[in-house]
């Protein structure tokens, strides 16, 4: 599932740092959208970053275990 996530969540970071960097914008109402977008960019890129930590959490938390039941497993064969 958060692989998932994490794949849907690239491609809108990217289109929102486009729209968060297109073109001059000179009136006030353009000025709020591009604003907005700089806003909810941040937010992605925050969600994601969370979402990448605790991926990467789960997998040296796997490793730990695997080196764990290694360690147990060593300790039965030679003592």
């Amino acid at each position: 599932m958060r692989e998932q996530i994490l794949e849907e969540l690239y491609p809108l970071i990217a289109d929102f740092i486009v729209k968060a960097k297109n073109g001059r914008i000179r009136d006030v109402d353009k000025a709020k959208i591009r604003i907005s977008y700089a806003n909810a960019l941040s937010n992605l890129i925050r969600a994601y970053n969370g979402l990448l930590r605790d991926k990467e959490l789960e997998e040296i938390q796997k490793e730990l275990e695997e080196l764990k039941n290694e360690v147990e497993l060593n300790k039965k064969r030679y003592g």
